[in-house]
């Protein structure tokens, strides 16, 4: 969401980032992004211990409690006139300039109605609000006026106001600006907080929006596997998976992974859109295609980022430039949508060469999953033959597939790359070239078994 703001806005923007606790990766990350950016200040502003103990009295709902910090920014931010709040699960696709002066005449918010909801008069908006049903608005963008809200002691009014009635909300925090405030709001044009879904409801695609939000209850969350398949909904999925890559390559700097996919008549679809939703920054998808019928040039027009192998010099040239492969059958796909980061950190981590991470089995027979234990762990199997530890867990190790292993132990293992899944004598080569060896247990992965 920040790089969003930074990559669209025409001026400067101060971002407050109001958290409680933050881990030592997560505030790492906040420093190395505010030193790429050029539009955009980001600002630390933590809660303190009395106001957090305040507002963790809310236990009406599961909201977490920091969904309430937003209620006190008059406090929190005691010298700053007007704040535009906006909910992380955004991204801001124009300048945020004209919606931030807007006059808000005699009103303390300026808010746009959540759509999703008003739209259909069966709703939890009109059930909550009767006949001013069309009124309710969404939190995740407010535009604050605080001097009024300080003028009026607000924060305090509004906590006991919360505390007495919070029993009656559905939607928490939400339910409660929707009452308290209901006289004291502007309703602004759509555009300033575009719920994703709203695309699927009006059957349009438009990007043409400044703030766009995947939000509450709609299907529509680019960081989980999307398989409604809606045309309306899918470019603003994609748009929000392509800043969420480019941010991440940009503050990591990670080594480069080559997916390597072949094509096969089931699951396809499902194989790419786990894909695709991968945060990792840095990767690329060698898509080998089947002789005949294949369907590679339909699905290059919805994930227009994999490349069609046609002969081994184009894989041979995607190899060159990779650190790491990871092969994958069109049966197969990631469950996490952090998989491929979770064993590139890994390998980093254990300097491994090779490293192998345990799956979950999906019968199509009988619509159920085979789990096994997963103790999430990194074990060590430098020091093992593959042929014991095929005996010893054969669910895993006789795949040959699920597992990242070096570009340079892939080229001692065969000298030539093919266009074939590794067989069960070339993943006995790559094991047996590899030094530095990991089992990540950890189900990051899932085989689709048809006959079973």
């Amino acid at each position: 969401m920040v790089y969003s703001i930074e990559k669209n806005t025409r001026e400067k923007v101060r971002i407050h980032i109001v958290y409680y606790k933050l881990k030592a990766e997560s505030l790492e990350n906040i420093i190395k992004l505010n030193e790429l950016l050029t539009n955009v200040e980001l600002k630390l502003c933590r809660v303190r211990e009395y106001q957090y103990d305040w507002l963790s009295k809310f236990k009406e709902n599961s909201l977490p409690t920091e969904a309430y910090f937003r209620l006190l920014l008059p406090e929190l931010l005691p010298d700053v006139k007007r704040i535009l709040y906006l909910d992380v699960d955004m991204l801001i696709l124009d300048s945020l300039g004209k919606l931030y002066r807007t006059d808000l005449g005699n009103n303390i918010l300026g808010v746009v109605r959540d759509f999703p909801f008003t739209n259909d008069k069966n709703s939890w908006s009109y059930f909550f609000l009767g006949e001013f049903g069309n009124r309710y608005f969404n939190s995740g963008m407010l535009l604050m006026d605080l001097v009024a809200m300080r003028k009026n002691n607000i924060v305090r009014r509004f906590m006991e106001f919360i505390l007495k009635t919070s029993q009656h909300y559905f939607l928490g925090d939400q339910d409660a600006f929707n009452i308290f405030f209901f006289y004291n709001v502007k309703i602004l044009e759509d555009k300033y907080n575009y719920i994703a879904e709203n695309q699927k409801i009006l059957q349009k695609t438009n990007l043409e929006v400044v703030v766009m939000h995947y939000c509450g209850y709609s299907n529509p969350k680019p960081w989980l596997i999307y398989n409604d398949g809606s045309e309306y909904v899918q470019p603003a999925i994609r748009l929000y998976r392509e800043y969420q890559r480019k941010i991440n390559k940009l503050i990591s700097n990670n080594p480069k992974v080559l997916l390597v996919v072949q094509e096969n008549r089931y699951n396809l679809n499902q194989v790419i859109e786990s894909i695709d939703y991968q945060n990792y920054g840095n990767y690329e998808v060698a898509f080998i295609p089947l002789k005949e019928n294949s369907n590679a040039e339909i699905l290059k027009k919805d994930y227009p980022q994999i490349t069609i192998i046609k002969s081994r010099n184009d894989l041979e040239r995607m190899v060159g430039s990779a650190d790491y492969l990871y092969y994958m059958k069109n049966t197969s796909y990631f469950s996490e949508w952090d998989a491929i980061s979770r064993l590139v950190d890994s390998a980093i981590e254990k300097a491994a060469d090779y490293i192998i991470v345990s799956h979950r089995v999906f019968s199509m027979k009988h619509g159920n999953y085979q789990v096994q234990h997963e103790s999430k762990k990194l074990i060590d199997i430098s020091d093992r033959a593959l042929e014991d530890l095929i005996i010893e867990k054969p669910v895993i190790f006789t795949q040959n597939e699920g597992f990242l292993v070096k570009k340079e132990i892939l080229r001692k293992s065969n000298s030539s790359i093919s266009q074939d899944m590794p067989d069960a004598t070339m993943h006995l080569h790559i094991f047996n070239n590899a030094e530095r060896k990991y089992l990540y247990d950890r189900l990051l992965w899932i085989k689709v078994d048809f006959e079973n």
